[in-house]
């Protein structure tokens, strides 16, 4: 069977106020496509609320493999609810969204994802000899680097909300 291994989870960006849903969607999926990601959406919930305001729920699973033993998994499960609104920007009119969204992110090193070593007691043994002894200086670094690597998103994020703070 395949090994989880946690770096982090619960890391959550929260933003109130105007920003474009659609951009923010297509952002997101940009760095995971630049970032040679493999994602699904595992749910998508759109609806409209009593108040004329939208909720909008959706969660990603995204993998990229780095080796044929190894690969990376982020979840991100985000949360918006808000209202379409039209504001004058330089003079002109824009439509934008107003409202919160929450993101959620959890990033997971994955080995042996394709269960080659779950087969008899004895390669499970050597598994467990082969992650804690020869490869442990790799996974370490691979930790290291999934790490970076999900902050960097959780940074993307944050710029491109940020990008509409007055």
């Amino acid at each position: 069977m395949a090994n989880k291994n946690e770096i982090f989870s619960g890391v959550k960006v929260k933003h109130g106020g105007l920003f474009v849903f659609k951009d923010f969607y297509k952002t997101m999926y940009g760095w995971l496509e630049k970032k040679s990601y493999d994602w699904k959406e595992l749910e998508y919930i759109d609806k409209q609320l009593p108040s004329g305001d939208k909720k909008v729920e959706i969660s990603w699973e995204a993998n990229k493999k780095v080796d044929d033993y190894t690969k990376f998994t982020l979840t991100i499960d985000f949360n918006a609810t808000f209202s379409e609104k039209e504001i004058e920007q330089n003079d002109k009119k824009k439509k934008m969204d107003d409202g919160a969204v929450e993101i959620k992110l959890g990033a997971f090193i994955i080995t042996d994802y394709e269960d080659n070593w779950d087969k008899s007691p004895i390669s499970k043994f050597i598994r467990e000899i082969y992650d804690k002894y020869i490869i442990k200086g790799r996974l370490s670094k691979q930790e290291d680097d999934l790490y970076a690597e999900g902050m960097a998103f959780v940074e993307e994020i944050k710029t491109h909300l940020n990008l509409f703070k007055y």
